[in-house]
């Protein structure tokens, strides 16, 4: 007889695979910190109210002096009537002292009038005779000159103050004055510097005016 085949061994069983290890749960996170809360600002301590000043004492009122009273006044001693008498006979000279020095004066002034008058007569005569007056000028114009003198009499300057107008009246009265060189006047230097050292003559046609 045959042998039997002999039975096919059985397969064996396929190992089961290995259940895969279950991940370990993660950490839970650690929960954040609460922040502190801030602290609160200590309050400023309030400012100590300023100790006020004490009042100062007023000062006391210095005792008002007492008024000092007035002194009398002493009574003027009477004048003996010879006192009295030759006070007033003084003031009466002093007074009439006093008139005779104005009426000298008034006569000295008037003496010295009278001589600047006739001094003044003759320089007008000495110019007249050396101006020569220009066909064209009428008797209506007039020029002022100021003329200087030294105190002999002759002539510095002859400056026109005031113009006519008309140049050719103007230059013959200049040239008049220039012409008469020197000039009488008195020897009295006193008088002189009054009234001669420097004065305006108005000339027109015919006529001189100081």
């Amino acid at each position: 007889p045959k042998p039997k085949p002999e039975p096919k061994p059985e397969p064996k069983p396929k190992p089961k695979p290995k259940p895969e290890p279950k991940p370990e749960p993660k950490p839970k996170p650690e929960p954040k910190p609460e922040p502190k809360p801030k602290p609160k600002p200590e309050p400023k301590p309030e400012p100590k109210p300023k100790p006020k000043p004490e009042p100062k004492p007023e000062p006391k009122p210095e005792p008002k002096p007492e008024p000092k009273p007035e002194p009398k006044p002493e009574p003027k001693p009477e004048l003996p009537q010879t006192d009295l008498a030759a006070m007033m006979e003084d003031e009466t000279e002093a007074l009439a002292e006093a008139a005779m020095q104005a009426q000298i004066a008034s006569a000295a002034e008037v003496k010295e009038q009278r001589e600047v008058a006739y001094y003044m007569g003759l320089i007008q005569e000495k110019v007249q005779r050396y101006l020569r007056l220009p066909p064209s000028s009428n008797r209506d114009i007039s020029v002022t000159i100021e003329i200087r003198l030294y105190p002999d009499g002759e002539v510095i300057s002859a400056d026109i103050v005031q113009s006519s107008g008309m140049t050719s009246f103007d230059n013959a009265a200049l040239e008049a004055i220039r012409m008469s060189r020197s000039l009488p006047v008195p020897n009295d230097v006193g008088m002189f510097r009054r009234n001669f050292a420097r004065f305006n003559a108005v000339v027109r046609p015919g006529d001189i005016k100081f």
